[in-house]
């Protein structure tokens, strides 16, 4: 599996991310640790960027995953 590039991190406003190898035919979620989901992204470009403005403070993981629900990359970033 692949790590997601994400910036900045940890972030307060705008969460910016690029897939491995450009890929753009991926879907996106935001996970609490715990799993709970949190937010799931309209975007499926290869390079994308999410408010989380509103998140409260803490961890959360952002995964991208295949149309057919195969996890391809993951990456954890901090909301400050």
């Amino acid at each position: 599996m692949s790590k997601l590039f994400l910036f900045p991190n940890p972030v307060s406003n705008e969460l910016r991310w690029n897939a491995p190898s450009g890929r753009s035919d991926l879907n996106y979620t935001i996970y609490r640790l715990d799993g709970t989901i949190i937010e799931v992204p309209l975007s499926s470009a290869a390079n994308g960027s999410f408010d989380v403005s509103k998140f409260s403070p803490g961890y959360y993981i952002l995964m991208a995953k295949t149309a057919h629900g195969e996890t391809i990359a993951k990456n954890s970033f901090i909301k400050i």
